[in-house]
């Protein structure tokens, strides 16, 4: 049994898997295990009845060093054998776009060299050029470009909806609770300092979202699209529902860990 673990700005997550032969796409309804820390994740191994069959525990953190030598320590000590995913110039047929890749957050190239392979058999079987674009929306919203034929194009970082709130909401004069509203409901006007946050920090987003769709088809010849992350499912109804399914956009919430099963196969 392997355990792979992504471990991000809020919560280390993580999933049991038997294999990892041909795991480039995990299913959606996977059991996916979430704690907000090292003693929170070595007390679930501890007290899991299955922790004695695990072969390897592949690990992808954007955490600080600081935190993830505390984490590897905790595993070495119970002698847990484990593998940490890096960023590289060249993986799993994907080449970075960054000239300092290890710059690229792995959270990153994992979502791209997961991306790149699930769609490689189908462009290649459509004689399909077009490249695909990857949003993944959790403590920030990343973009990114790959090719049909790997490589990285490049991409962009923006505040998240929470960081956009949370930056006006803890000011002086901004003593309000988040009030989370839908983008589709229309435009309005708040009468509230919260709503007035929420509306517009929601419309900001949407309007990037989908001025980036469009602007990446004609400019980068993106034609799929691939939404992740932890608040990504609202973002792609709401896209869904803008482009009436026109576009093609698809729902992969697991996409990082289906990376790093990718790169782990790809080093062994």
């Amino acid at each position: 049994m392997y355990l792979l673990v992504d471990w991000g700005n809020t919560n280390l997550k993580f999933i049991k898997v038997a294999h990892l032969v041909q795991l480039n796409e995990l299913p959606q309804d996977v059991i996916i295990n979430r704690v907000n820390s090292v003693e929170s994740f070595i007390t679930y191994l501890t007290n899991d009845t299955e922790s004695k069959k695990i072969i390897k525990i592949i690990i992808a953190s954007v955490r600080s060093q600081q935190d993830n030598r505390a984490l590897l320590l905790e595993l070495e000590k119970r002698n847990w054998s484990f593998y940490i995913a890096k960023t590289s110039q060249k993986a799993c047929e994907v080449e970075c776009a960054y000239k300092n890749p290890e710059r690229l957050g792995v959270d990153r190239w994992l979502a791209i060299i997961a991306a790149f392979h699930q769609f490689k058999a189908i462009l290649a079987k459509k004689n399909e050029t077009r490249n695909i674009g990857i949003i993944d929306i959790g403590s920030a919203i990343t973009l990114d470009v790959v090719s049909a034929q790997g490589q990285h194009l490049g991409g962009h970082i923006l505040p998240s909806n929470k960081l956009l709130n949370d930056s006006l909401m803890n000011t002086a004069n901004v003593k309000t609770e988040l009030t989370v509203i839908k983008a589709s409901d229309g435009f309005k006007l708040g009468q509230s300092t919260s709503e007035c946050v929420a509306f517009a920090t929601n419309y900001m987003i949407l309007s990037y979202l989908i001025n980036v769709i469009n602007q990446s088809k004609s400019a980068y010849q993106v034609n799929h699209w691939l939404f992740t992350g932890g608040d990504s499912k609202q973002w792609y109804e709401e896209l869904n529902r803008y482009f009436d399914n026109k576009v093609n956009i698809h729902y992969q919430p697991n996409l990082v860990l289906s990376g790093l099963a990718q790169l782990f196969l790809d080093k062994k």
